[in-house]
């Protein structure tokens, strides 16, 4: 559920809250200047809510919503693929090279200002990026859906996930420059007093391609309404059909965007990582995922290694889909202080709790199994078992908490960045410290599943009775073995709970460790945050 917030925001996307900012400003003096009579103060009257106005942005806002809503379906159809490769026996470490594949969101930075300079006029500035990434989506969609569940299945069974990772390497690589030219063209797309609508079209559409993707194939898929094959090939059209609509749709010349130059841009960057502040964020970044990726990475899929059926985890995360939503709004008041980082440092330790909580419920889906298997001889009925009101009550309570936890300090961190950019080159300035962050959150995730796997021990479970013997799992010989036995390898528990319950301690550690650097860079006026105009560009 965190990969559509952790994408690195693009140029586009920053220039637009610039346009925001410089109209509330604005609309600041102009209501002092109303409630100011020849130097005195007179009594303000309340303000009337405007009401927005989409003549002409109506079709514009569809459009927006098609595009922002294809580009999460790939990020669920990816989560799908991941919880496919558990439930079928596929190891951590084999979800450690999948886990790449979602990498080109975070380093999008690296070739955003070339999809933002280069283009054919005649075309149009984005539809000159778009039309073909439609295309080669939908036809990378329409390849895969004859082959990805037979990738799926020799990914779980043979450990051999290379292929379905660079396959999704390349789809997330077409959607993050997708991205890029998307947020760019809405800022031009819309009416400039519309243009906040961006956002809203932005986090609207992408939750939903990942929801209809992700939740809602595996509820059509366990009702027996849809086979996956089928499934990718009506969204591979639906991409042939969005480009389709983006070549009917035409650009506003006259609204094309000033573009700094790619070299201009690569320059800054440089010169904002050579910032003393800005070395100092990047520590933190890189490292406050540590704490609580072996939870956050590992337990879902744990679950699902233990039986846990994915329909069931699939309808929890929408089930918490509208806190998600609602806590950026409801964590405003403690973000949006001066010091936003504050509210980092007096969760960090309490989201370690939280992910500490997530041993608790893989025990107790345990006790539940175990209960189950004692009432009598027949096999488990993990539908029936995961329906335990006490069972689904304990995982939806660890959702809740540790998701509401992790978006108000993201959305804490995002207040920082705000606060800090340098509102002359602040595409640049937030691009790369959210590259920063998602790069840290990336680092964890991929390191957190290879290395337990590479640490715990395997065993083979579910063999058939004339193979009692094989019991190993720790070599590619062994494995195959179990597999062609019928059973599967999964991994001892004890490294599992082990990184799990020492979640608050390492969350502690960290704050005492960089406590003085966050309250430091808290406190630094924004002159330390700023290049020196000699080593920038004037425009």
């Amino acid at each position: 559920a965190h990969i559509m917030s952790s994408s690195a925001q693009p140029l586009a996307r920053r220039q637009s809250q610039r346009l925001l900012l410089s109209s509330e400003k604005k609309a600041k003096t102009k209501k002092y200047d109303a409630n100011t009579t020849n130097g005195r103060k007179q009594t303000p009257s309340k303000p009337k809510r405007e009401k927005l106005d989409l003549t002409g942005d109506r079709l514009n806002i569809c459009l927006l919503l098609l595009l922002y809503t294809l580009q999460g379906v790939p990020m669920g159809l990816s989560s799908t693929v991941a919880f496919s490769l558990t439930e079928k026996g596929a190891s951590f470490g084999d979800q450690g090279v999948f886990s790449l594949a979602s990498w080109p969101f975070s380093l999008k930075i690296l070739w955003a200002p070339m999809i933002d300079a280069l283009y054919v006029k005649r075309i149009g500035q984005r539809r000159t990026w778009l039309i073909p990434l439609q295309l080669l989506v939908g036809g990378a969609l329409f390849v895969l859906s004859g082959n990805l569940e037979g990738m799926i299945e020799n990914g779980a069974k043979f450990g051999d996930a290379k292929p379905l990772a660079m396959t999704f390497f390349s789809i997330y690589f077409l959607l993050a420059s997708q991205d890029v030219a998307v947020d760019g063209w809405a800022i031009t797309m819309l009416k400039r007093e519309n243009v906040g609508l961006a956002s809203t079209c932005n986090a609207v559409g992408q939750t939903f391609g990942f929801f209809a993707s992700f939740t809602g194939f595996l509820v059509l898929n366990a009702r027996g309404y849809c086979e996956l094959k089928g499934f990718v090939m009506f969204w591979s059209a639906m991409f042939f059909l969005s480009s389709l609509a983006v070549f009917l749709k035409r650009e506003d010349m006259g609204r094309m965007e000033e573009i700094v130059g790619v070299k201009e841009t690569y320059r800054q960057g440089i010169k904002v990582m050579s910032l003393r502040n800005v070395q100092s964020l990047a520590l933190i970044l890189l490292t406050r995922h540590v704490a609580f990726s072996p939870a956050e990475s590992l337990t879902q899929l744990k679950l699902l290694e233990k039986g846990v059926p994915k329909t069931f985890l699939a309808s929890m995360n929408a089930v918490i889909a509208p806190l998600n939503i609602m806590m950026p709004m409801i964590s405003a008041k403690w973000t949006a202080g001066a010091k936003p980082l504050r509210v980092v440092l007096n969760t960090f330790v309490y989201r370690g709790i939280a992910c500490a909580f997530a041993s608790v419920v893989v025990v107790a889906w345990t006790k539940v199994l175990a209960s189950d298997g004692a009432q009598g001889t027949a096999p488990v009925n993990y539908e029936k078992a995961s329906s335990n009101v006490f069972f689904s009550g304990l995982v939806l309570a660890w959702m809740c908490v540790s998701s509401a936890l992790s978006t108000v300090q993201f959305v804490g961190v995002m207040s920082f960045f705000s606060k800090v950019s340098d509102e002359s080159i602040g595409g640049t300035y937030m691009t790369l410290l959210n590259t920063l962050s998602n790069l840290g959150s990336k680092i964890a995730e991929t390191f957190v599943l290879f290395f337990v796997d590479f640490v715990s021990e395997k065993r083979c479970v579910g063999a058939s009775s004339s193979s009692s013997s094989i019991t190993a799992c720790s070599t590619k010989q062994e494995r195959d073995m179990c597999v062609s036995a019928g059973g599967k390898c999964h991994l001892d528990d004890g490294h599992y709970h082990t990184f799990v319950l020492l979640s608050p301690a390492v969350a502690l550690a960290w704050v005492v460790w960089q406590r003085k650097r966050v309250q430091r860079l808290s406190a630094s006026p924004l002159e330390e945050w700023r290049l020196s105009t000699s080593s920038r560009k004037d425009y």
